[in-house]
């Protein structure tokens, strides 16, 4: 039962990592926002879908949000790449 536990944990700690460094890479992105107020705005939104999300614990559902979450990202890169 420990072993399991264990493989449990790991795999929530994966999943944990994955999530965090989704986050990051969104706030990031949100750098290249010339107008400061848009960028507060954007990173505000950011962050209110994590927290949305963050008493999560099946493990299907976190992976379907990080996808989701992945696809966001991109539009959002897209989007402020044509900003530029």
């Amino acid at each position: 039962k420990a072993e399991q536990a264990m493989v449990l944990s790991m795999r929530a700690f994966m999943l944990r990592s994955e999530v965090l460094r989704l986050y990051r890479q969104a706030l990031r992105s949100v750098a290249g926002v010339p107008n400061k107020d848009d960028a507060g705005e954007i990173r505000q939104l950011i962050r209110a879908e994590f927290e949305r999300s963050r008493l999560v614990e099946d493990e299907e559902t976190i992976k379907c949000l990080i996808v989701d979450g992945r696809q966001a990202a991109a539009k959002l890169q897209n989007q402020l790449n044509l900003v530029k």
